[in-house]
């Protein structure tokens, strides 16, 4: 058990002065504010935000979280309460939940390894008319309407009485906020509505497990407890690495399929009691990684108008963030003029700011990560999955370091691969394509990240269809 930083120890402590001061808004039976999204009530404020990591905040707030276990212990008996014996539907449908395009299982992966009769991909909206995807089923939560008049009648009253509570509040610099006020009562609705969604759902369709990409938002949050109110076990996919502490706390899910050893001992160092709730799946899209033919290196140099006799590294960037230790970065690089630079922006394939100021750099245009991962000889990151992603193809990869609340260190053990400095991280690159011993020292630190990271055994999703069936077996036992 770790003491927290100063950053965290507020964040968490105000959660959970949010959490008791709601705690009695309640619908069925489930506190709702359990079910929020509590980050997007409070980044527009600026006073709270700044408070975080100032001592602004101290003299408001009324729980003081001093250690790490305490947020997910405060859950692990909110979902006990919620949680019944597992149901006995072993031959019953694997509803596949994507909430906001997180899950991202790849077409060939669910042809390949999912029954589509029993398998129902779940949205949240239509994006046009898709209705399915080749053989498996898309819904949508509208193909299990609710009786509106019944729920507007019980919202009317749930937000009657939490605007009085926010009266009581009328000097607390949160509470009291319009923007949070807002956004906390839409969420309520949008959580009502998901409730009765959910038992809409589980009354007409015989369900075995629930696989959501995360259990962060209030749309997969709320299917999970629901859920598993009603016996039915779920799985939360691991959608990027844990770069930020809040982004993944706390566990929700029956299990949690994470990448490796570090989510493990990091979860249960923040308060997992059941080691069978952690299980190490990796991730199916990954697994295209082993299976997908790149574009051939002489059509995509030629495209791309890179030269044959240099060394290509790819630069993955993230919007505007950092970008003047990316220029500095890259003046380093472009001294000896011994690499093709590409660079990629995160989450855009449009060509990035750093294109247009240095015309020695190229966009990866419309090619795919995984075909551009392929190719190029160094990979260069923040700290993002891109890393990751790279090392499991064996490609030798620096990591521009960052410095922000709850940062967990995720690839601290690359060790000299990491680097603050830019000009320090230019230094090591240049010197692992001119030093054999640089480049020996590079692929151990790599192999040895790995075996705790990411280690392989078998594909991602052989993986995950073992721990389904698994599942499915304990449902059938209890």
């Amino acid at each position: 058990m770790e003491q927290l930083d100063l950053y965290l120890s507020r964040y968490w402590s105000l959660y959970l002065d949010f959490l008791d001061a709601f705690e009695d808004i309640k619908y069925k039976g489930y506190s709702l504010p359990y079910l929020c999204h509590f980050r997007s009530l409070i980044k527009h404020n600026k006073h709270i935000m700044n408070g975080l990591q100032e001592h602004t905040l101290d003299s408001i707030l009324k729980n003081q979280v001093q250690y790490d276990t305490e947020i997910q212990e405060r859950y692990n008996t909110y979902i006990n309460q919620h949680t019944k014996p597992r149901n006995n539907h072993k031959n019953g449908k694997i509803i596949l939940h994507d909430v906001y395009n997180l899950l991202r299982f790849p077409n060939d992966i669910l042809k390949q390894h999912f029954n589509p009769k029993k398998t129902i991909i779940l949205k949240d909206k239509h994006r046009g008319n898709i209705s399915s995807v080749g053989e498996f089923p898309v819904q949508t939560f509208d193909h299990y309407p609710i009786l509106t008049s019944y729920v507007n009648k019980k919202l009317n009253k749930l937000i009657k009485k939490t605007k009085t509570l926010f009266d009581s509040y009328h000097d607390h610099p949160l509470f009291m906020d319009d923007r949070f006020q807002n956004n906390f009562l839409n969420q309520i609705k949008s959580i009502v509505k998901r409730i009765e969604e959910t038992k809409q759902l589980l009354s007409k369709v015989k369900i075995s497990s629930i696989i959501v990409p995360s259990t962060h938002y209030p749309e997969s949050r709320t299917l999970v407890v629901v859920a598993a109110a009603h016996g039915i076990p779920s799985i939360c996919m691991q959608h990027g690495i844990i770069s930020g502490e809040p982004g993944y706390l706390p566990k929700i899910a029956t299990v949690d399929a994470v990448y490796g050893h570090f989510e493990k001992d990091w979860f249960q160092a923040k308060g997992v009691e059941d080691d069978t709730s952690l299980s190490i799946i990796g991730h199916p899209r990954f697994d295209l990684l082993f299976s997908t033919s790149p574009t051939p290196q002489l059509k995509f140099y030629k495209k791309l108008g890179l030269d044959a006799d240099k060394k290509t590294i790819l630069l993955g960037v993230r919007g505007e963030q950092d970008l003047q230790r990316w220029r500095k970065l890259i003046r380093h690089l472009l001294r000896k003029d011994l690499f093709n630079i590409l660079v990629r922006d995160f989450p855009n394939n449009k060509p990035h700011q750093l294109v247009k100021e240095f015309p020695q750099l190229y966009s990866t245009q419309d090619f795919s990560l995984y075909d551009v991962l392929h190719q190029v000889d160094a990979v260069v990151v923040y700290p993002s999955t891109i890393g990751l992603e790279a090392m499991l193809i064996d490609k030798p990869t620096f990591i521009l370091d960052a410095d922000f609340p709850g940062y967990t260190g995720y690839y601290n053990r690359l060790e000299e691969l990491v680097q603050r400095n830019p000009s320090a991280l230019a230094v090591k690159i240049v010197k692992y394509f001119k030093n054999k011993k640089m480049m020996d020292y590079a692929n151990k630190q790599r192999e040895e990240f790995l075996s705790y990271a990411y280690p392989q055994k078998e594909l991602s999703t052989r993986r995950l269809i073992r721990l389904i069936r698994q599942l499915n077996q304990n449902n059938d036992n209890e």
